[in-house]
């Protein structure tokens, strides 16, 4: 693996795994580890510099914004890639954008707008910017995980399913704006975060934590914690598996694959695509990885799937 990540294995697996929703968080966990605050906060400053921690925060599911999401699948020109990718990285709607290796689609990426006409009208718009006549969107039907963490110990994604009863709840349910999700979305690294940001969000920071409580209880927060690269830890391998399947299958994954960082069920909304199920995988190994990835396909009784593999990250 990259990075040292021996010496930082213990810190880097308790904020993934064991981030505490509490006042003092960081104080908490450098009381598990036995170190200083302070030690900790600075170490988690330099690996945050480094690119290895990408955030702290937390992630909210978008529907309580009132948005829908879709995966949008490209065929474009090789010439167009730089640009197409500078464009997208400026869009604030798309949020994730590969290179991924697929006999007919090789620009992948995710776009959310309030309805499924605005997401079409987005992409349209994009596709003719860049002479892209063949591609595919895919509307997010239901979202049963998204857990990216990544397993030091195993070499390969991991993450047991959260539990929650999976509602989503407008953010003024909660007293919330979208304002405070992109705020929550990277807490800072101070010993008592939530009074850092308790101003920008107008609420006092121990009636926060109450509403994070059950915004996780809801399933409203679908994770929170440290949010990591796995290119830099030496997770460079990154597979989605599509197939025909239903909830029935989307929960079965969720109960036997904890590999899976993300289950969605999806359906088209433009293009001809007759795969509707993807979880995503991530290892280090390519051999382990498509050996796991056999296994779970096996327990599901599926036979016919593809794997498309990243090739490079534009946006995530």
């Amino acid at each position: 693996m990259h990075y040292q990540v021996n010496k930082y294995k213990l810190i880097l697996d308790y904020i993934q795994y064991k981030f505490p929703l509490t006042p003092t968080p960081y104080t908490d966990i450098a009381a598990e580890l036995g170190i200083e605050p302070g030690q900790l906060i600075n170490t988690l400053k330099i690996l945050s510099i480094d690119g290895v921690i990408k955030r702290v925060g937390f992630t909210i599911n978008y529907r309580s914004s009132g948005h829908t999401s879709a995966l949008v699948a490209f065929n474009i020109k090789e010439d167009y890639i730089p640009l197409y990718a500078e464009e997208l990285r400026r869009n604030p709607m798309v949020k994730h954008n590969y290179i991924r290796r697929h006999p007919n689609y090789n620009a992948w990426f995710t776009i959310r707008g309030k309805s499924n006409k605005e997401i079409v009208r987005q992409v349209m718009e994009i596709a003719s910017k860049f002479k892209v006549e063949d591609y595919i969107i895919l509307r997010s039907v239901k979202t049963y995980k998204l857990r990216v963490k990544y397993s030091l110990d195993r070499g390969i994604s991991w993450s047991e399913p959260r539990p929650g009863k999976q509602a989503v709840r407008d953010l003024s349910y909660y007293g919330l704006n979208h304002n405070a999700v992109k705020i929550l979305r990277k807490l800072p690294l101070k010993l008592e975060p939530y009074k850092e940001i308790s101003g920008k969000i107008g609420i006092e920071p121990e009636e926060l934590i109450s509403i994070l409580r059950e915004m996780e209880r809801d399933g409203t927060i679908l994770d929170y914690g440290g949010v990591l690269d796995g290119e830099k830890i030496g997770f460079k391998y990154n597979c989605m598996v599509v197939f025909e399947g239903d909830d029935g299958t989307c929960m079965e994954l969720l109960r036997k694959a904890y590999e899976a960082t993300h289950i969605v069920l999806r359906e088209s909304i433009y293009g001809e695509w007759g795969l509707n199920t993807y979880f995503m995988i991530h290892g280090v190994e390519k051999e382990g990885l498509e050996a796991r990835i056999a296994e779970i396909m096996d327990d599901l009784g599926v036979d016919s799937y593809q794997k498309i593999y990243s090739i490079r990250r534009l946006k995530d």
